[in-house]
């Protein structure tokens, strides 16, 4: 995943993302956590749109931590991530193609107050995986 100069919240905060990026770039932090920093100092809604449209890596990268955060017990923060990425990708009205669902529910289910079923949620996530071609290798791992 190559750094992508998006404008962050602020002087420190880009300072803070640049010496994330030099570590990734190094091979030194992970895509999740770079993924992380950008999130926490950056306008990360329109930054994550904008790569998730262009580079297909970011958004498998993002369909991989929308899936890890619901299974850790973050479902809002998975959401939200998911909303951006069908936003960025497959969008609102394929997707109620794809999952024979309304596109009105599908944007009530995704958003901050939404409260999908766990049918519609593996429906959608089910379908971005399908649009994204990619399939989900799930493992349980130990905690520290």
């Amino acid at each position: 995943m190559p750094h992508d100069p998006t404008p962050a919240k602020s002087r420190l905060l880009a300072s803070v993302r640049d010496t994330a990026a030099d570590l990734y770039r190094l091979g030194l932090i992970d895509q999740h956590r770079m993924l992380k920093f950008d999130m926490l100092t950056c306008d990360f809604k329109s930054a994550a749109a904008a790569r998730a449209a262009r580079d297909p890596e970011f958004a498998k990268a993002l369909l991989d931590e929308a899936a890890t955060l619901f299974l850790s017990g973050e479902p809002d923060t998975a959401r939200l991530i998911l909303r951006d990425l069908v936003n960025a990708t497959v969008g609102f009205e394929q997707l109620a193609e794809l999952t024979h669902k309304p596109s009105k529910s599908l944007h009530r289910m995704l958003s901050p107050k939404g409260n999908p079923s766990m049918d519609n949620l593996a429906a959608i996530f089910d379908a971005v995986r399908v649009w994204l071609k990619v399939g989900f290798d799930v493992r349980v791992v130990e905690v520290a």
